[in-house]
């Protein structure tokens, strides 16, 4: 193994030399640090943290203890856990007990022998005691176990409930319930499961495994015919099924548990649970925060049937901006037409185009619904929209945070619009680059400042300056950013981005007001940004994200939506996500509304009953559309992916976008475009700060 006094060798520096790159610290020359990283490409060094922190006198290890890793549960719990601990600098060591006693007390044994900061345990022992001086550190998952002091399971109450009224409904009469080895419904579940049973008449009779699961997979198959089965685990109800393929008998309903994902397995009636709710719980734990978790599980996959006769020859047309959320929702939309036999035509244009196509709309009658940039509801909503009366805010307080409703949904306490794809502006950065020893050290030495990541728009441009002519190493780096500069409306958000940054409003004894000082200092900031970045031109948002993806430029602040396409896992270069400077970002993004000249209101009432729903969300977002609803912003699957979701949530999409004053509707987009032009000018010809601020406040007052 090498170690740190081998690399010292191969360099020809002191170990304090060697221990001081590889902790980050400064005071390391540049040629010493070059050193360092030839001898570990060189030797094949890894780090060894476990040492470390045994050096130190703490433990980074978790010892995790399941009953096996084939089901749904722990190997998605796995997963998620492992991948978190590994950002974390944790190790996360899995022991199968398979679910025997002797087992798990032998993993006990070694456990013990071990330095683990946790234990995370599915335990079949019958008492925590068992686990001796382990009980502190134990987290119990799942299963009930007395003596157990920190215990994270579900509560099925509701989901028992949501069975129940399923059951009624599709007027099934008797089952059969399996306790097989891996349920962790306890006692009281069982319980309740049969109270509420026998209040709606329904015969349950309960079977528990004592042999292994596929003997008792085919002796079910054996018994009388029975119209419903229902297991908790997703691989009991595959052996069940499988048996009865090998039988003589019709199949019965199988109904079991699946994960918060759309599976269209016609072999079950799959109820969605929310299995992220345990890591999540279990990751706040460790992490010490004190957050307040909720499971939100998908339930059943039940869509309202709609007469499809009825709605033969129907179409409904969408305006639009083309936006990452728009090319998803086109890959979904013939799901919507099977359900309903309702076409679904989506026009695109641009984003300055909205207004007169809304305008000529209310003659020609050309379209149904709009997708409206969020800055522009209030003001299009009495004049353009139809109020949604079908939709109850208690709907919409069930999926998404006060924040959204208030500025996507509602204009005067009426309901005009549902949200699209939400968004506020974050700063994304190359990790890689941040990270780098070498680059630390060339920015320290020349600026004698750590290079950190920026909180202010000082800090920002500094950075811009730093990455001007590029970075060694990094060919691929032509700018510090990028800036699109023919273009009214990005250049009005860059600069109130920056607004925002240093005076908290626009609004001033309720008239428009823009702080002079405030706008000179976003003016010369955005100088800053013109000078060093990459300048677009006949471009979007997303154009800007390209050249993030493709390495050309490490810092871009945007919206996130515009980011959404980008995923995680498929970039070329590790991506970074903060808050942005001064933590003040816009809102953006869009709300989905009805047009009051739309003869289709039923068909669009439809078509967004069919949109909100969670499993169309879920898909939504897979596809690169961006949703706000609280349930898929903590979605494993999804947030793997789009790990910006997270932070999204935690500041609960705070973000600015004056666009009402008092009760009253402000035609921010108005005043948008007064900015961006000013902008434009500014940058192009030359003007000065002092004339520009002028100029704005001139415009303004002509409104």
């Amino acid at each position: 193994m090498v170690t740190i006094k081998d690399l010292a060798k191969e360099a020809g520096v002191s170990l304090g030399t060697v221990s001081n790159v590889l902790n980050g610290k400064n005071g390391v020359s540049l040629d010493k640090i070059e050193k360092v990283q030839r001898a570990i490409d060189k030797l094949g060094y890894q780090r060894n943290i476990q040492a470390v922190n045994l050096k130190r006198g703490i433990s980074n290890k978790i010892a995790i203890i399941l009953p096996n890793i084939i089901e749904m549960k722990y190997s998605y719990l796995y997963e998620n856990l492992n991948l978190n601990f590994q950002e974390d600098n944790f190790i996360l060591e899995l022991y199968l007990s398979y679910n025997k006693k002797e087992k798990e007390r032998e993993i006990i044994k070694r456990i013990k022998e071990e330095n683990y900061l946790f234990v995370i345990s599915d335990s079949c022992v019958d008492n925590a005691k068992e686990y001796g001086n382990l009980l502190e550190k134990c987290l119990f998952i799942y299963r009930n176990i007395d003596g157990g002091k920190n215990i994270i399971r579900f509560d099925y109450t509701s989901v028992i409930d949501h069975y129940i009224q399923h059951w009624v409904r599709e007027d099934i009469k008797q089952g059969i319930i399996i306790k097989d080895e891996f349920a962790d419904f306890s006692q009281e579940d069982y319980v309740y499961l049969m109270t509420k049973a026998i209040q709606e008449n329904i015969k349950l009779e309960f079977i528990e495994q004592h042999k292994n699961s596929h003997l008792l997979a085919f002796e079910l198959a054996q018994l009388e015919n029975h119209s419903m089965l229902f297991t908790t685990s997703f691989e009991t109800a595959k052996l069940i099924h499988n048996a009865y393929y090998f039988s003589n008998k019709p199949f019965p309903k199988i109904y079991t548990f699946y994960r918060n994902n759309f599976n269209n397995d016609t072999r079950f009636r799959l109820y969605g649970l929310d299995y992220g709710y345990i890591s999540k719980k279990i990751l706040a734990y460790i992490r010490k925060e004190n957050t307040a978790i909720e499971p939100f599980h998908f339930s059943f996959l039940d869509f309202l049937p709609q007469n499809r006769d009825q709605n033969k020859n129907n179409t409904i047309k969408i305006l639009a901006v083309n936006t990452p959320s728009i090319d998803a929702l086109k890959k979904l939309v013939p799901h919507f037409t099977k359900l309903t036999n309702i076409q679904v035509h989506i026009d695109t244009c641009t984003f300055a185009d909205i207004p007169n196509e809304l305008g000529k709309n209310t003659q020609k009658n050309q379209y149904d619904m709009v997708r409206i940039d969020m800055e522009s509801l209030p003001y299009f909503a009495q004049s353009y929209l139809l109020p949604l009366d079908f939709l109850t805010i208690e709907t919409l307080e069930a999926h998404f945070s006060a924040s959204i409703i208030q500025k996507f949904c509602q204009f005067q306490q009426k309901i005009y619009a549902v949200p699209f794809d939400p968004s506020i502006q974050m700063l994304f950065y190359r990790k890689d680059i941040f990270e780098d020893a070498k680059i630390k050290r060339l920015f320290y030495e020349k600026y004698n400042k750590e290079l950190t990541l920026p909180t202010n728009f000082e800090q920002f441009n500094l950075l811009l300056h730093f990455f001007q002519s590029g970075v060694v190493d990094y060919p691929e780096i032509k700018k510090g950013s990028a800036l699109i500069i023919d273009d009214e409306g990005t250049l009005a958000s860059e600069f109130f981005v920056r607004y925002y940054a240093i005076f908290p409003s626009i609004f001033k004894n309720g008239n428009i007001l823009f702080n002079r000082k405030a706008v000179e200092e976003s003016l010369s900031q955005l100088k800053t940004l013109y000078e060093n970045a990459i300048r677009l031109e006949k471009s979007w948002w997303k154009d800007e994200a390209e050249l993030f993806e493709q390495g050309e430029i490490p810092l871009l602040l945007v919206y996130m939506n515009h980011f959404s396409s980008i995923s995680n896992h498929n970039s070329l270069y590790p991506v970074g996500f903060t808050s942005v400077p001064n933590q003040r970002p816009l809102l953006g993004g869009g709300s989905l509304a009805i047009l009051k000249q739309t003869q289709n209101q039923t068909a669009c009432e439809w078509f967004i009953s069919w949109f909100l729903q969670h499993i169309i969300q879920e898909q939504y977002s897979q596809l690169g559309g961006v949703s706000a609803r609280n349930d898929l912003m903590d979605n494993q699957s999804i947030t793997q992916s789009l790990p910006w979701l997270a932070l999204a949530k935690q500041t609960k999409f705070y973000g600015i976008r004056e666009n009402v004053l008092g009760d009253q509707a402000v035609h921010l987009r108005q005043i948008e475009a007064i900015i961006g032009k000013a902008v434009k000018d500014y940058l192009l010809k030359d003007r000065s700060e002092v004339a520009t601020a002028e100029f704005i406040q001139q415009q303004i007052d002509l409104l």
